[in-house]
């Protein structure tokens, strides 16, 4: 398929991308922009963020146009585990097709976090929602959470419609208070806030 395709089906699909001008149009396509000089359909510029730094589509959390000719994608980090370990912003110029990768910022350097990407008592970080504000800010917001054993410690057998279904020992879950991870305009992170929720145990996620 057509980059400019999929960038035409993304469009519609997300109410749209940004004009840069009269003369020119951008259009946003899987990973990246494309800008085209609408008389001639010449292709001035053909970026996709992603692959410049190796990046992974299923770890992009937000991609937005702002205002100043900005598209920022918001990317999270994991490590080989696939633990949760920070975040990384690539802003993208509109005008140019630059691209500028900011220094990630790593939840170590704001929470006691084990090797194993653990934070106190087993739980680890969990992304539930997340947004990019029009000045370019970010905020994310995670929540304390950990698989649990069954009171069996053993695999349980259910059956289900006529079938069996083996549930793991693990198969449990707990998620305790939310964290709000948040970033000014320049991708500095403001000090993390907590919130306490309701416990929820044998939760499915």
């Amino acid at each position: 398929t057509d980059k400019k395709e999929l960038g035409e089906k993304e469009r519609e699909s997300s109410g749209g991308s940004a004009s840069i001008s009269q003369k020119y149009e951008t259009n946003r396509y899987l990973n990246g922009l494309m800008k085209v000089e609408k008389s001639s359909g010449k292709v001035l510029y053909s970026t996709d963020v992603l692959r410049k730094y190796n990046l992974h589509e299923r770890n992009v959390l937000e991609r937005r146009f702002i205002e100043g000719n900005q598209y920022i994608v918001l990317v999270k980090d994991r490590d080989e585990d696939f633990n949760l370990t920070g975040f990384t912003k690539l802003t993208l110029d509109t005008q140019t097709g630059n691209i500028t990768k900011e220094q990630s910022k790593k939840i170590a350097d704001i929470l006691t976090v084990d090797k194993h990407g653990k934070l106190e008592d087993g739980y680890k970080p969990r992304i539930v929602d997340y947004t990019i504000h029009d000045d370019g800010s970010i905020a994310v917001l995670a929540e304390k959470y950990k698989k649990s054993k069954n009171p069996l410690g053993v695999l349980s057998i259910i059956p289900i419609a006529g079938q069996i279904a083996a549930e793991a020992a693990y198969s449990n879950a707990k998620s305790e208070d939310l964290m709000l991870f948040s970033f000014n305009e320049n991708f500095e992170m403001n000090p993390l806030k907590n919130f306490s929720k309701d416990v929820s145990k044998g939760s499915r996620h």
